[in-house]
This record gives structure tokens, C-alpha cells and sequence, in this order.
């Protein structure tokens, strides 16, 4: 992961307003725990973590957001991309996918 956790200090930073509802700390928790979980069991199991319902849902991060996280965590050399896809509105608009049915794996 780029950085690694040192990169996920936000202790000296002042918490974004959308961030409000989760702790610093449990903010980087849950970002190391789904990268492991992206490590160990894949893409969809890391977007099922943090996806509404999942153990590592972080509130007020949507999948437009959190799977732009997974693209950059999914880096095994940090060079090449991984398998973790980004998906926003563009995606959904220029495949032509009716979210609801995309929203689970």
C-alpha cells in the first residue's frame, strides 16, 4: 500500500467534516483491516467489507469512493494495478448499469 499505515496517520490532521462520525483511529482500522481482507480473499470480498452492512463500513464513504481506495490499496508491487476496479457514476453511466443491481457482488 502506498505509504503503508504511517500514511494513514491522521492524528495531527484535523478530521474532514465527513469523517466526523468515525474516530481517527477507527478510521485507519478499518482501512488496514480491509486491505488485509483485500489481500487475503480478493476484491469482492474487500467491497462486501466495506459496503452498507459490512464489517468495515465506514460512514459517509460510498462505493464511488472506497473503491477508488481498493484500486490504489490492490498495488502488490506499487507499480501496476491490481484487480480491485473503480467504480463511480462515469462507470455506471457508460456501462449502463442500473445500480441497484451492481451495488452487491
Amino acid at each position: 500500500m502506498y505509504g503503508g499505515p504511517a500514511a494513514l496517520d491522521f492524528s495531527s490532521a484535523a478530521a474532514p467534516a465527513y469523517f466526523r462520525d468515525t474516530s481517527p483511529g477507527a478510521l485507519v482500522d478499518h482501512l488496514i483491516a480491509v486491505r488485509t481482507v483485500l489481500a487475503d480473499e480478493g476484491p469482492v470480498a474487500a467491497y462486501n467489507a466495506m459496503h452498507d452492512g459490512g464489517a468495515h463500513r465506514i460512514k459517509w464513504m460510498a462505493a464511488s469512493f472506497f473503491t477508488k481506495f481498493l484500486h490504489a490499496a490492490d498495488t502488490p508491487d506499487g507499480s501496476s494495478c491490481g484487480r480491485a476496479l473503480i467504480l463511480d457514476q462515469l462507470v455506471v453511466a457508460a456501462l449502463n448499469l442500473d445500480p441497484p443491481t451492481i451495488l452487491r457482488c
